[in-house]
Parts: structure tokens; C-alpha cells; sequence
């Protein structure tokens, strides 16, 4: 684990001893090499992690956008996220938003709205006759950039695919309440929205707190003990498929010494 990180001229270094990182932030340009000791509570040694800090690019300040594309089936129950932030972005490291998205109509096919001001949501309202696109707008508080999605309907599967869901696994200090977004990791791969079983296949043995279904995730409030606790969940697909997972909950006494403001 991670035992101490000296302070570096130029930069301003955060550890977080507990989850073994550090944060950096570079207030002077240049080659940093900073350094780290690791122990296993018996021995220690020292790393050196080299660090490059580079002033921000000239730009005209607008905004780079890069293109989209989404394949929704026809006329699918669930509308279609698109998360553009994900590869957009701002030369000069601002944060970027989405200010507008322009639907082209019923009449073409295609519906899209902001959510969020991060996500631009696609639906259909009718067949589409070939690639439609939509654009849309990100600002950095400064100029603005358009961007374009384009939107590719799929023919329905014959046969759909069972979901598949992925082992979860959380920790907690005792006393504690957290929500699992057990779901997160899972997938239907045809598409399909997945629900959350309210009905636990395994619930968490006497004594291990208590854990319950809301919706799309998991409530959990921990009991007064440490431990490792496990429960088993269905994620349910809308044609009755389903498949289980396993959530594995690590209780843990509150370390004083080490917790950090949020």
C-alpha cells in the first residue's frame, strides 16, 4: 500500500494513503519527478513516477467535436443516450456542455432532446429511410462548436441474446448506507434495457445488515461489524431472460487517521 509522498516544488500533490493514489496538479511547466514509497507493513521501498507538465495549446477557443455515430432499432421501446462529452472536448482544458440539439423532425424520423446538458437523447417516431443526421451544440462558456450525430436504424434480432451480468463488488465502514448501481455493469447485448429483480436469488446472511432492491440498484446499510458479506441478484431482461450476479460487500471499521473530506 501506499505510505507517503514528499511534496514536490511545482506541483501540488494530494495522497489518498487509503486507496493507494495521489492526485496531482501542475502549477509550473515542465519535468517533475516525484516521488513514492509503497510498504507491505514489513518493508518499504521508493518508486519515482515522472510527471510532464505542459501549458495549454493556443486555440482559437472554440470547442473540438468529433463525429457520432448510433445504431437504435426500429422503433425500440428505450430511447438512445449519446454521451459526446466522452470525446469532445476543449483545447484549453474548460469544461464543455451541451446547449442545444436540433431534432429534424417527425416527419424525417428522428427526435433528439438535451439531458443533462451532457447527453443528447435520440428517439424514433417512424422508420427511417437511410442515415439521419442530428446536430448539436457545446459551449465552453467562452465560443461554441457544432457536432453531429449520426443516427443508423437496425433491423430487429431474430433471436435476442440472454443478458449478462458481471460481479459486483463495494465497501463500506460500518453503520454506513451506500447505493450499488448493480445494473451498471451489465448488458443485454441486443440493446435492451435490464431491470433489477426486487426478489434477492441469495439474501445476505443474519446479521450482515440490510440490503434491498430500489428500482435500478441496490440499497445497503451496514451493520455494526466488520466482515465480507455476499448476496446474489437477477438482472431480467423485457422478453423474462435473465442472468445472476454476485454482490460481495466489504465492512469495515472507520479509520480516522486516514478519512479525507469529500
Amino acid at each position: 500500500r501506499l505510505a507517503a509522498v514528499p511534496a514536490r516544488a511545482g506541483l501540488q500533490i494530494t495522497p489518498d494513503l487509503e486507496a493507494s493514489t495521489f492526485r496531482l496538479e501542475g502549477g509550473q511547466a515542465g519535468t517533475h519527478l516525484v516521488e513514492y514509497t509503497v510498504t507491505d507493513g514489513r518493508t518499504a521501498a521508493t518508486g519515482v513516477v515522472r510527471v510532464e507538465v505542459r501549458g495549454a495549446p493556443a486555440s482559437d477557443g472554440r470547442p473540438v467535436t468529433v463525429p457520432h455515430t448510433v445504431f437504435v432499432r426500429a422503433l425500440q421501446a428505450q430511447d438512445v443516450d449519446v454521451d459526446v462529452l466522452q470525446t469532445d472536448f476543449d483545447p484549453a482544458g474548460g469544461v464543455l456542455v451541451i446547449t442545444d440539439a436540433v431534432s429534424p423532425g417527425d416527419a424525417v424520423g428522428v427526435r433528439a432532446e438535451v439531458v443533462g446538458q451532457r447527453l443528447v437523447r435520440i428517439s424514433l417516431t417512424r422508420p427511417l429511410d437511410g442515415p439521419v443526421d442530428v446536430a448539436y451544440r457545446v459551449s465552453n462558456g467562452v465560443a461554441e462548436a457544432t457536432g453531429v450525430i449520426t443516427v443508423i436504424e437496425v433491423p430487429e434480432p431474430a433471436v435476442r441474446q440472454p443478458p449478462v451480468a458481471t460481479d459486483d463488488r463495494v465497501a463500506v465502514r460500518v453503520g454506513d448506507a451506500v447505493d450499488i448501481p448493480v445494473l451498471a455493469n451489465d448488458e443485454q447485448p441486443d440493446g435492451d434495457r435490464l431491470r433489477l429483480d426486487p426478489v434477492l436469488v441469495d439474501p445476505l446472511p443474519e446479521g450482515a445488515g440490510l440490503l434491498v432492491a430500489s428500482e435500478d440498484r441496490l440499497r445497503y446499510l451496514a451493520p455494526d461489524r466488520t466482515g465480507d458479506y455476499t448476496a446474489v441478484y437477477r438482472a431480467v431482461a423485457p422478453d423474462g431472460q435473465w442472468a445472476t450476479a454476485t454482490l460481495t460487500v466489504s465492512v469495515r471499521e472507520a479509520d480516522v487517521a486516514t478519512n479525507a473530506a469529500p
